[in-house]
């Protein structure tokens, strides 16, 4: 599909300035994954798709990037359709409006107010999609290239992350809480992008595992960190030890040369950097859109077949996977 259909020419299907013809359209249909129908159907959302940041645009190319709005696009669509069929909106509160973001501590600052908010306090998350979801955030996962982490953007007033439903747990858990840190942090505009990437990066490593109980597990000042006590904190909280070991040299616990000879070693030893990298913690999906869509065919609301198309699957198979009890 990428020699068929230019990017200029999915800019202005999008806005409606063009139509393609049936082969663009099963062609888009099967890069896409989704269905001739959705082509069809009337949008009724207002998306913004400028405001999705892309932060390896390189390598991910233009067409696998207006590709990823589109099936955002779709998505968003029958997330809040199901949402009004069912009366089940949510309004999010975790909008950080205390003062600007510009520093490490005014993004630990963020997390701690949205963590009160969230009702976390110094726990540890366990869910973190769920809980978010329950907050107001809708949550979509994609099957996407390795290239591609996430994206979020707001729209209709709701906040909306984007995941890759390819990434490691420990990555995606990671990813989900800095875009929400693009969401929901207000960073000054004079602020460069690595160091805003860098700020949603430590309110992520902040909502993942707080400060004050990241000082009781690795003390104040620590001149060497196990790998083997690394790894059975990634297996208890969902932390990666790279992860780990950034937010070490952020709170001061290690020094900076400290954590850059802990990349050095990762480099230089194969082993070490399988170990930093593996997955261990239990991987989490969204679930409140499919459980919307169920709620809606148990009441009524909706037929098994327009529940077949919200979760884009055949009838006879959505039949083969539910039961009445």
């Amino acid at each position: 599909m990428q020699s068929m259909v230019s990017s200029s020419a999915i800019d202005k299907y999008e806005k409606g300035l063009s139509v393609p013809s049936s082969t663009i359209l099963i062609a888009l249909s099967k890069a896409l994954n989704m269905k001739p129908d959705y082509f069809f159907t009337p949008y009724t959302i207002d998306i913004d798709y400028s405001k999705f940041e892309f932060r390896k645009k390189a390598k991910l190319g233009v067409k696998a990037i207006e590709a990823i709005k589109l099936r955002v696009g779709m998505k968003l669509e029958d997330y809040f359709s199901i949402e009004e069929v069912t009366k089940s909106s949510i309004v999010c509160n975790l909008l950080y409006q205390q003062k600007l973001v510009r520093t490490e501590q005014d993004a630990i600052d963020a997390a701690q107010f949205i963590r009160k908010l969230l009702g976390l306090d110094d726990t540890p998350v366990s869910s973190p999609i769920s809980l978010l979801e329950d907050n107001g955030v809708k949550i979509l996962e994609l099957d996407e290239q390795p290239d591609f982490d996430g994206t979020s953007s707001w729209v209709q007033n709701t906040p909306v992350i984007v995941l890759n439903a390819n990434k490691h747990s420990e990555r995606n858990r990671l990813t989900l809480f800095h875009e929400l840190g693009h969401l929901m942090m207000s960073i000054p505009a004079d602020v460069d992008d690595k160091k805003k990437e860098n700020l949603c990066n430590v309110l992520a490593n902040e909502m993942l595992l707080s400060s004050k109980l990241f000082y009781k597990l690795f003390g104040k000042k620590n001149d060497g960190i196990y790998t083997e006590f690394l790894v059975n904190i990634q297996r208890i909280y969902g932390i990666s030890p790279d992860a780990l070991m950034m937010k070490a040299r952020q709170l001061g616990v290690i020094s900076a040369s400290r954590h850059k000879y802990f990349h050095i070693r990762m480099n230089q030893n194969a082993w070490l950097k399988e170990t930093v990298h593996q997955e261990r913690y239990p991987k989490e999906h969204p679930r409140r859109y499919q459980r919307l869509v169920l709620q809606a065919l148990d009441n009524t609301d909706i037929s098994i077949g327009k529940a077949a198309v919200y979760l884009n699957t055949s009838v006879s198979s959505l039949v083969g996977r539910i039961t009445t009890v």
